[in-house]
């Protein structure tokens, strides 16, 4: 996949995820990198800038859908309350005359990212290199597949997902067309790190996912393991990439 604009820098800790921006301390002046940027409902994500003085202030034309605030690093931190397109004044008050940017911010669904590296399952739409992103819609739960090398609004197949909890185990289901087939294959995610299981649950089904156990996790945090209930040997292997977010056009924004 290539990142047409992505502007995320991300921190895994533990449960959390957090983006946090900063800019150097001179008298360079206000510099944002661009002037529209994507941010996820429910996310506090950083847009980094460098210059400017410390009297900075923000002002969200529509605060219903957006958040914003300077945080002490000087960091733009902005969080995705409800999705639509608004915008950011920013204006360094230290100079004379005053410096004021606008940004246009799209909020998006939440959306998580995962780019397969190896596919045993015999689903040719999650192909190694493809990337699978798990959206929550409102109450709906839809995935979309981006081809390798393809640009991030060009969706090469998509379905719906949902997660379960048999007996302690997570598994998700996931409903799709695949060469034309219609299929339905439930996975278990027991494999699955104890830390990206707990992501699934904070940020796409805090409900479902909640009574899970992990007695038998992998040791690598970074990696979803789905395997087909079916067979054990028909599983696929992604990488967890926050760094790529659907842009607004897939969600029809």
């Amino acid at each position: 996949m290539n990142i047409a604009k992505s502007i995320l820098n991300f921190a895994l800790l533990a449960c959390c995820v957090l983006f946090t921006g900063c800019n150097s301390d001179d008298d360079s002046p206000l510099t944002f990198y661009g002037d529209e940027y994507s941010v996820r409902v429910g996310v506090n994500e950083g847009i980094p800038f460098t210059g400017g003085t410390n009297d900075l202030s923000v002002k969200v034309a529509n605060p219903y859908l957006l958040e914003a605030s300077i945080s002490q690093l000087k960091g733009l931190v902005v969080t995705g309350k409800a999705v639509g397109r608004t915008s950011i004044a920013v204006s360094d008050n230290g100079v004379t005359p005053p410096v004021n940017k606008t940004l246009k911010v799209n909020v998006v669904p939440m959306n998580l990212a995962f780019v397969v590296t190896d596919n045993q399952s015999g689903i040719s739409i999650f192909n190694a290199g493809n990337g699978i992103f798990l959206a929550k819609e409102g109450s709906n739960y839809n995935f979309y597949v981006v081809e390798r090398n393809s640009s991030l609004d060009k969706i090469h197949a998509k379905g719906t997902y949902s997660f379960s909890v048999e007996s302690g185990r997570p598994y998700i289901t996931m409903n799709f067309l695949d060469k034309g087939q219609s299929m339905s294959v439930k996975f278990s995610l027991d494999s699955t790190p104890l830390g990206l299981l707990s992501i699934l649950q904070r940020y796409l089904d805090p409900e479902t996912l909640k009574d899970f156990k992990n007695d038998n996790a992998s040791s690598d945090g970074q990696y979803l393991m789905m395997s087909d209930v079916t067979a054990s040997s028909k599983y696929i292997r992604a990488a967890f990439s926050p760094v790529y977010v659907l842009p607004p056009s897939v969600f029809g924004i």
